[in-house]
């Protein structure tokens, strides 16, 4: 992961604290695609891929995704902290639902 998208996650981070929630850094051992956080907020578990606005998701990471939704989880690709804020806006509007 880039200096970039450190801030990304920086930021992600410190806004899922801001509305009760906490992210964990993720890490799979011996296995390439892994997604960046786990993001637990309004009782649910998001594993979450960040990327900058001019990154790119590789191959890896979109399969690894698929297969996590494959099974009924959440997993999303954010970019940057536009992506961040447009997810947490939409977690929201899901909790008030």
């Amino acid at each position: 992961m880039g200096k970039q998208e450190n801030v990304v996650e920086d930021y992600l981070n410190d806004q899922v604290k801001g509305l009760g929630g906490f992210t964990r850094k993720f890490a799979y051992i011996g296995r390439r695609g892994g997604a960046d956080r786990i993001v637990f907020l309004y009782g649910t578990i998001i594993l979450i891929e960040v990327k900058t606005t001019a990154g790119k998701e590789s191959t890896l990471q979109t399969r690894e995704r698929r297969r996590i939704r494959a099974t009924g989880a959440r997993a999303h690709c954010i970019y940057g902290k536009e992506g961040v804020d447009q997810l947490l806006f939409d977690l929201q509007v899901l909790e008030r639902a």
